[in-house]
């Protein structure tokens, strides 16, 4: 019954991937480029927000990126909840089943905030300094100038949110120093540039592409 369970979540998590690729596709054909990956503080709309949020109209989510909208209009912060009640709004297409912690929001370890998470970042290139990814800070990719061709290029990838809840939000988040990478675009091989501090669980330095050893995993959140 288990081995059921699982391949019944792994089959659901890839069909998940599968739509929100499309909703991305589908949001490119609209606007003749890709979202940005994350929009930094400087931008003029939407900050701290990404790809996520802009995919919500196509994965049938149009009152959520209403809601997203309005909540802007009156905070431009993405923090405060409310009025950015999708702060905590769980998205199930963004979520793969596997993860039993992200069913539900959740209340994070460190800022206490209580969020709503993806299962899936989109890929920002080797590392987040490089930007040279199908989704990178403030990136508006043509699909027509990805130079290997879109059929050879990783757009998503799965990494579950970090073991502490503080990275992987999908409505809006800040990254590793204000890079967006670790919430919603992370490198295929990525850097931990974290501030070193004592007793820190994970090196400093660049991760191979490959899995966690657990949802528990400290580390993880550096990878795919």
């Amino acid at each position: 019954m288990q081995k059921v369970r699982a391949a019944a979540s792994k089959t659901a998590c890839q069909n998940n991937l599968k739509q929100v690729a499309l909703g991305l596709h589908g949001y490119a054909s609209i606007h003749q480029a890709l979202p940005p990956g994350h929009r930094s503080l400087n931008s003029k709309r939407l900050r701290l927000s990404g790809w996520p949020l802009s995919v919500l109209p196509h994965i049938e989510q149009e009152a959520l990126h209403a809601q997203a909208e309005r909540a802007y209009q009156a905070s431009p912060l993405p923090f405060f909840d409310p009025p950015h009640t999708g702060l905590h709004t769980v998205v199930k297409t963004l979520a793969c089943p596997a993860d039993p912690r992200i069913a539900a929001s959740q209340r994070t370890l460190v800022t206490r905030n209580t969020v709503a998470f993806t299962s899936y970042l989109g890929v920002s290139g080797r590392d987040c300094a490089a930007a040279d990814g199908a989704l990178y800070q403030d990136s508006q990719v043509r699909l027509a100038s990805v130079a290997d061709g879109t059929s050879n290029t990783l757009l998503l990838g799965e990494r579950p949110p970090a073991a502490d809840l503080q990275y992987g939000w999908w409505y809006a988040g800040t990254g590793q120093l204000l890079t967006g990478s670790g919430d919603m675009i992370l490198g295929a091989r990525e850097a931990n540039i974290l501030p070193a501090r004592p007793g820190a669980p994970c090196r400093s330095g660049v991760y191979a592409f490959q899995p966690a050893s657990s949802f528990d995993d400290p580390c993880g959140m550096f990878h795919y």
